[in-house]
């Protein structure tokens, strides 16, 4: 939780200090880097933004508090224009970590060399859809679904008795562009 307020406090920081590197701010619920997650982002071109979140599962949700750092890669595939709004479909590349030690299964020795080693730090691939109602307005709302690679992985070696849509993660957000 002492991490959670320290990015706030940068956040803070940055934003007050005029960080034009920064184009906007996102919230977003669920999606597999928490139950809430917050972050900025740079808006580089109209194909490709970059997002730095972190997320946070509470105690009283997971069993236990779950912190991640994400940095998610976005891919405008495509807008559609109606009237004064927009929608625009996209595809993203996430690695995230798991903050804290128990994520680290090498890191103990009760596990034999031979365990399979799940890591800390994940890799998940979306797509999404983000809109506005007006061009000009500064507020975007986005929904996105993803798989991380675990269970890709687990999908393309047992396709015969997976079904890749249990295993999907969603996620609902709020952008603030500056």
């Amino acid at each position: 939780m002492l991490s959670f307020k320290a990015f706030f406090f940068a956040l803070f920081i940055g934003l007050n200090s005029h960080a034009y590197f920064l184009d906007h701010f996102k919230v977003q619920h669920a999606g597999e880097i928490g139950e809430i997650a917050m972050g900025f982002g740079k808006i580089f071109n109209k194909t490709y933004s970059l997002d730095f979140m972190h997320g946070l599962v509470r105690e009283e949700t997971g069993g236990t508090t779950i912190e991640t750092i994400a940095l998610k890669n976005n891919f405008n595939l495509y807008r559609f224009n109606i009237d004064y709004s927009y929608v625009d479909l996209y595809a993203g590349l996430a690695a995230f970590h798991v903050t804290g030690l128990k994520y680290q299964a090498r890191r103990h020795n009760s596990y034999p060399g031979s365990y399979y080693q799940i890591g800390s730090i994940r890799g998940l691939f979306y797509l999404g859809a983000k809109a506005a109602v007006d061009k000009n307005n500064k507020h975007e709302a986005y929904f996105e679904a993803g798989v991380n690679d675990v269970w890709l992985e687990a999908y393309v070696n047992n396709t015969e008795v997976m079904n890749i849509f249990e295993y999907a993660s969603l996620a609902l957000g709020y952008a603030y562009l500056f």
